[in-house]
């Protein structure tokens, strides 16, 4: 009857910080790779392994060889920024946060209907790392100007339109009423 072999004990190898294109690894050593986002770690490079980087395992007759898990980095984790122009601000802003993004907002005067999402910073259709910050531009509505309104009393109607007209006011309701002054 052949004899078996006194078992071997070997090292494992530390992968970590290796890019997993240039991993050699020896014919003992079964790999298993599994692949996962990782915030710190460049894609390709491996930040995990089980077992760990120097234990030691028996091989012999019966277990010729040792499964090695390595986890490697997909980089961080990226978002496909959605179409969001014309939407509602509130509704896009909540969507993005629930995707793991950051949101800043700019209104800017627009003759959209105030609260619209006029455009961001990445643009729609770009890919962001999670946690990136988008900047929506958002319409706050036509730029409104301000002015004073002139006084009219005692003006006649025809002076009062044209001083109204100088101001760029139009004229609202017009009430008449009985008064001691000159018609008009």
């Amino acid at each position: 009857q052949p004899r078996k072999k006194e078992p071997t004990t070997v090292m494992v190898p530390n992968f970590c910080g290796l890019h997993a294109d240039n991993i050699q690894a020896d014919g003992w050593i079964d790999l298993d790779i599994e692949y996962r986002y990782h915030e710190n770690t460049p894609a390709g490079v491996v930040f995990a392994q089980t077992p760990t980087g120097g234990s030691r395992r028996r091989l012999s007759d019966d277990r010729k060889t040792c499964q090695v898990t390595l986890t490697v980095s997909l980089g961080r984790e990226s978002i496909r920024l959605p179409q969001i122009a014309g939407r509602d601000v509130w509704e896009v802003a909540t969507e993005l946060r629930n995707l793991g993004l950051v949101v800043n907002t700019v209104a800017e005067p627009s003759p959209r209907e105030v609260g619209r999402v006029l455009a961001s910073e990445p643009r729609a259709g770009e890919s962001v790392p999670k946690g990136a910050t988008v900047t929506l531009t958002v319409s706050q509505g036509e730029k409104q100007k301000t002015v004073r309104v002139p006084n009219l009393c005692g003006l006649s109607r025809s002076d009062a339109l044209i001083r109204l007209w100088l101001c760029q006011l139009n004229v609202g309701e017009v009430v008449e009423a009985w008064s001691d002054a000159p018609a008009g």
